[in-house]
């Protein structure tokens, strides 16, 4: 029988929030077509998602982790991802937008 990883709620919500207040500056700087900031933005968006991708990774490796979670852990991991999923949306119609 394998150990599961510990699940680090702390490090999800630090690299979600901060990968959503990054997305957030990115979007508005492509709205403005400020490609210098975008450029300037992309590698810590880079390092952000590498980040939250080793975070989550015990989660994505075993489900099951997630009923160790409190309800309230539940409900701000829920909120921070779908505030993410649609950040991710928005930065793909403003792209779309601007290369066409």
């Amino acid at each position: 029988m394998t150990e599961s990883t510990p699940l680090n709620i702390d490090d999800i919500v630090w690299a979600c929030t901060n990968l959503c207040e990054l997305l957030e500056f990115e979007n508005e700087a492509l709205t403005r077509h400020d490609s210098r900031t975008v450029r300037e933005l992309a590698e810590n968006k880079t390092a952000l998602a590498r980040i939250y991708e080793s975070a989550i990774a015990p989660l994505a490796n075993d489900p099951h982790l997630a009923e160790t979670l409190e309800p309230e852990q539940k409900e701000e991991l829920t909120a921070l991802g779908i505030r993410l999923k649609g950040l991710v949306l928005s930065l793909i119609h403003i792209s779309q937008g601007i290369v066409r």
